[in-house]
């Protein structure tokens, strides 16, 4: 009678545990998903990120190799123009020099007798004003090469700056957001495992 009596008690008992079991397994198995899944997130984001970081590097190296080369290109042309410019305007001070010298000594040659004191100390004193002239011609052929070289290095200066803030800033801001998405992904799987373990203890209760 009380194997009879107790039967039924021992297999509802059964059949709660195995149901219990059961559902514990349930959540043993989609916790295990959950995990695999947030670690699958995370290192797809890792490796996007360092992707995203490689290219922004390499697309930011390339614009500054091809600054400084632009930088260097309209430096050594301007440089030219400079020096082409120097050339002629010496050449041209040249000739013009040599062409008045000539006319002066041919002038001076033809009727010297009949050539006044006052003439004659005019025609001497011209020869020794021609050097005067030289020394604007020195600075326009030093100076101007020495500015272009100054404001040439102070604009790769620049573009190395601006290009080294980006990096910094590019860097930056992936850093954070992968810190910002395994924060909220490690949330969730806290959220998640809470959830399970409330709903254990109520299966269980």
């Amino acid at each position: 009678m009380v194997k009879g009596s107790n039967s039924p008690m021992v297999a509802v008992s059964i059949q709660s545990a195995q149901k219990h079991l059961n559902l514990s397994r349930h959540a043993f198995y989609l916790t295990g998903i959950f995990n695999n899944l947030v670690v699958v997130v995370i290192v797809v984001v890792e490796v996007v990120v360092v992707v995203v970081v490689v290219v922004v590097v390499v697309v930011v190296v390339a614009v500054l190799v091809i600054a400084v080369v632009v930088v260097a290109v309209v430096v050594v042309v301007v440089v030219v123009v400079v020096v082409v410019v120097v050339v002629v305007v010496v050449v041209v001070f040249v000739v013009v020099v040599a062409t008045g010298m000539a006319v002066i000594a041919v002038v001076s040659t033809v009727d010297v007798t009949e050539c006044s004191v006052g003439r004659s100390t005019q025609v001497d004193n011209l020869p020794p004003s021609i050097p005067v002239a030289v020394s604007p011609i020195h600075l326009v052929q030093t100076h101007p090469t020495d500015t272009v070289v100054a404001v040439a290095k102070a604009a790769a200066a620049v573009v190395v700056v601006v290009v080294v803030v980006v990096v910094v800033v590019v860097v930056v801001v992936v850093v954070v957001i992968v810190v910002v998405v395994r924060a909220a992904l490690l949330l969730l799987l806290f959220l998640f495992l809470l959830l399970q373990v409330q709903q254990a203890q109520l299966y269980h209760n």
